[in-house]
């Protein structure tokens, strides 16, 4: 075996080994502030809407349209003060914040006073962390599909937020938006821990 042979060997196991650690300790941190159900009693400052993509005529795509009624539902039977609604509004051809801002008015009964909105949610970090440096928020319930929710949750502990998650969805999701939130993960740690 030559020596450049034998060093790529070893810096692949080496990735691959930080690949799957990074997973481990995501998916262990975020399982713990994952909430098996919640009840009338449960508290937070927000419940944190996160975006995800719109379609090209403004309507939420199944992903969103789950977090979206997901957090209504929490919402309306937990004491939350206000739903957070974040998302990636910075072109004005592609508008989460206002997709989800007309599907709530058309869809519920609830009052524009209640809602906040974070147009500058660009990432799950980014909306979470906003949550507390421009609203004020340092507990969250945050509602988002099974593949997603450990990261997010692993986000908001290692940003010092106390933060619970809820499982909305069927929790079915692609090879390909799998393999993303794997790499995502790694990220997330990243992040987390090593300060650029």
């Amino acid at each position: 075996m030559t020596r450049e042979r034998a060093l790529t060997i070893i810096a692949t196991g080496a990735l691959l080994f930080l690949f799957v650690a990074a997973n481990a300790h995501v998916h262990y941190v975020g399982s713990e502030h994952v909430a098996v159900s919640l009840d009338e009693n449960e508290s937070a400052d927000a419940v944190l809407i996160l975006g995800a993509s719109v379609l090209r005529d403004g309507t939420l795509s199944p992903v969103l349209k789950e977090r979206v009624d997901g957090a209504v539902s929490v919402y309306e039977r937990v004491h939350a003060d206000k739903i957070i609604v974040s998302g990636d509004s910075k072109s004005g051809e592609y508008d989460e914040v206002s997709s989800i801002l007309a599907y709530i008015e058309d869809t519920y009964d609830i009052s524009d006073s209640d809602i906040l909105t974070d147009a500058k949610g660009f990432s799950t970090r980014s909306s979470i962390a906003n949550a507390r440096a421009v609203f004020g928020a340092d507990s969250i319930i945050i509602p988002t599909q099974r593949f997603h929710i450990r990261r997010s949750l692993f986000i908001a502990d290692s940003l010092g937020l106390n933060a619970v998650g809820v499982e909305v969805g069927s929790g079915n999701v692609s090879f390909s938006l799998w393999v993303r939130e794997r790499l995502a993960s790694v990220k997330a740690v990243f992040e987390a821990y090593i300060h650029w």
